[in-house]
């Protein structure tokens, strides 16, 4: 989790994420801002329990997810899962598009937007 700019940023989510989130409380409409540096499982995985959780405890405020363009179909599938066979998740998702900051150690990764760097 980042806090900048008056918003709370989180930083990929892995499988582990949702659960990490739950037990430190907060409410559901706390995050504003998911990143995702790469779709590698331990990296995305973890989003379709978080959205459904939102969805459960009727999270309301939209989300902003940023990603790379490659790699939105991918999330957006993920995303799906959520609340499925439902279509409305209750809230909105908007998606950004990230610039690809190159090939890593890991595959591609993504830079981040132009309000967090």
């Amino acid at each position: 989790m980042i806090d900048a700019d008056n918003k709370q940023w989180l930083i990929d989510c892995g499988p582990t994420v949702p659960r990490v989130l739950w037990q430190r409380g907060g409410e559901v409409n706390d995050i504003d801002a998911i990143y995702f540096t790469h779709v590698h499982p331990d990296h995305c995985t973890g989003l379709t329990a978080l959205l459904n959780h939102w969805k459960s405890y009727s999270r309301q405020k939209p989300v902003i997810i940023y990603c790379q363009p490659a790699q939105q179909p991918v999330l957006m599938q993920l995303a799906a899962l959520a609340n499925w066979p439902q279509a409305d998740l209750g809230f909105t998702i908007d998606w950004q598009e990230c610039r690809e900051a190159g090939r890593g150690r890991t595959g591609r990764s993504a830079l981040p937007p132009p309000s967090m760097s």
